[in-house]
C-alpha cells in the first residue's frame, strides 16, 4: 500500500479528456520534481518520470533535479563503495536550493536531503509549496539508526 500523494497511471486514450491542454491565458505552472535517483533508479522511474509528459500537457512543466547521481546506484548494485558518490550529492546541495526557489511547486521523492534532519529541509523549502511523496513505512529507515 501506498502513503503519501501520488498520481495515477499513465493517461490512456479513453481519459483524454481528463487533462485539458494549458490555455494561452494561464501561465505554466513549473514543478522540480526533487527525485533521489535518476532514470536508473526505479522508484523514481515508476512515481516520478513517467509523468512529466502528461504534466506538459497539462501546463506544467517539470524539471527533474535527482539527488543521488547514477554513480550511486552502479555502486550500490555492485556492492561497491558509494561514500564518493554521497559526497558528490551532498557538494551539489547548493544547486537543489537554487533549483527550488526557482520553482513553483516542488514534488519531493521521500524526502529531500537524505539522512539529515527535517528542519534543514524546510530551511531549504522556505515556505514552497511541496507535495511529499513516499511508500511504504518510510519512517522505519531511520527508526534504528540512532539520528
Amino acid at each position: 500500500m501506498s502513503s503519501g500523494v501520488h498520481l495515477e497511471q499513465p493517461v490512456s486514450k479513453t481519459r483524454q479528456n481528463l487533462i485539458m491542454p494549458r490555455q494561452a491565458s494561464v501561465p505554466p505552472v513549473s514543478m522540480l520534481m526533487a527525485t533521489r535517483y535518476g532514470r536508473t533508479g526505479a522508484s523514481s522511474r515508476l512515481r516520478f518520470l513517467q509523468y512529466e509528459a502528461p504534466l506538459a500537457e497539462a501546463g506544467i512543466i517539470s524539471t527533474v533535479r535527482p539527488f543521488f547521481p547514477d554513480s550511486y546506484l552502479r555502486a550500490l548494485y555492485a556492492s561497491a563503495p558509494r561514500l564518493p558518490s554521497v559526497i558528490a550529492a551532498y557538494a551539489n546541495s547548493p544547486s537543489l536550493a537554487r533549483a527550488i526557489r526557482a520553482h513553483d511547486v516542488i514534488w519531493i521523492e521521500k524526502e529531500l536531503l537524505p539522512f539529515i534532519p527535517a528542519a534543514f529541509e524546510r530551511r531549504l523549502l522556505e515556505g514552497k509549496p511541496f507535495i511529499l511523496d513516499f511508500d511504504d513505512p518510510w519512517f522505519l529507515r531511520y527508526d534504528h539508526s540512532g539520528n
